[in-house]
């Protein structure tokens, strides 16, 4: 995610989780759907949204109709120290660095997540931690999938040798983002791809960095609303599709 969970993270992270559960190959599940939004910081919003009297600490949103689903936002920090007996663990016994693995090792033990069907996701400086996150191979139990969002591709030179992720992985960006270059990224995928990677990027033609973004100053560009639209809907079912596949 981006530094700062706010408003944007929350409606992105809700129309996705709704989506997905609302998907037809999900429809005679007995379950319910829990997913988490996790980043270094939440503001004013997100922090009102996730301590309300009626909820535990943390949800900001939580139904059992017409989907039985209940959707955490946490800064790092906070879950770290949740987990922080564990981790004290790790780190003495096996010099273990708190990451992203921890924080999947995390969910994994919660009695109300399926851990064999986590999804990673990530927008701007968090699509890039997402891609690096997806080339630290777990032994083939990490995450399920990942979706990056207009990341940038340098990731320091990390990856100067090659990168291929352990999980599929799915790329979306503009071709006229601002912040970060389309070019470096096409390249990066199409390298790992040319080594037996797992990862797709969609270009979309005069869509702007953050093209998602539901505020009006991002969506009144018509190429950001239509690369909106698609990408939402090949994302719902990137993680329909991979969650059904774990579970059969």
């Amino acid at each position: 995610m981006n530094a700062t969970i706010g408003a944007k993270a929350l409606t992105q992270i809700k129309e996705y989780a709704l989506a997905i559960a609302r998907d037809e190959r999900f429809r005679n599940l007995n379950t319910r759907w829990t997913f988490w939004v996790i980043s270094n910081d939440l503001d004013a919003t997100a922090q009102a949204e996730g301590a309300q009297a009626n909820r535990p600490r943390g949800v900001v949103y939580q139904s059992d109709t017409p989907v039985r689903m209940t959707i955490w936002a946490k800064p790092w920090s906070e879950v770290l120290e949740e987990n922080r007996m564990r981790l004290n663990v790790f780190q003495q016994r096996l010099e273990h660095r708190a990451d992203q693995g921890t924080a999947l090792a995390y969910l994994r033990a919660r009695p109300d997540v399926d851990g064999t069907r986590v999804g990673l996701q990530g927008w701007s400086n968090g699509g890039s931690a997402t891609l690096a996150a997806m080339a630290a191979a777990p032994n083939n139990s990490g995450f399920t999938g990942a979706l990056v969002f207009y990341p940038a591709c340098g990731l320091h030179g990390r990856f100067e040798d090659g990168y291929k992720p352990y999980a599929a992985t799915r790329v979306f960006m503009g071709t006229a983002d601002e912040e970060v270059s389309p070019k470096r990224c096409k390249a990066l995928v199409d390298a790992s791809n040319a080594a037996g990677g797992d990862i797709t990027i969609w270009l979309y033609p005069g869509a702007t960095h953050s093209f998602d973004d539901p505020g009006a100053k991002r969506q009144k560009v018509e190429a950001n609303a239509d690369a909106t639209d698609d990408a939402v809907q090949r994302a719902t079912k990137f993680f329909a599709a991979q969650f059904a596949a774990r579970a059969q």
